[in-house]
């Protein structure tokens, strides 16, 4: 999953989300089943740059692998709460 400036990349790999103005409804709804994916990962890569994690670690790449899986874990239970 793209964002918009993700242009030049090879569509076939990357989906990134329509641009323009005055789009038809298929467009806008595509965008909105872009963006509901794509929103979990980016709320969790927020709280790990909050958290300064990127900046600390010093292990294994994998381990920040299972690091980020926790975080995405929590958010998702925190907003299956509300």
């Amino acid at each position: 999953m793209g964002d918009k400036g993700s242009d030049g990349r090879d569509h076939d790999l990357v989906a990134t989300p329509i641009k323009g103005r005055d789009k038809p409804e298929w467009q806008k709804e595509y965008n909105r089943l872009h963006a509901w994916l794509r929103g979990p990962g980016e709320r969790m890569f927020a709280q790990l740059k909050q958290w300064a994690v990127f900046g600390q670690v010093r292990c294994d790449p994998s381990q920040v692998t299972q690091l980020a899986k926790a975080v995405q874990a929590l958010i998702n239970l925190e907003h299956r709460s509300r």
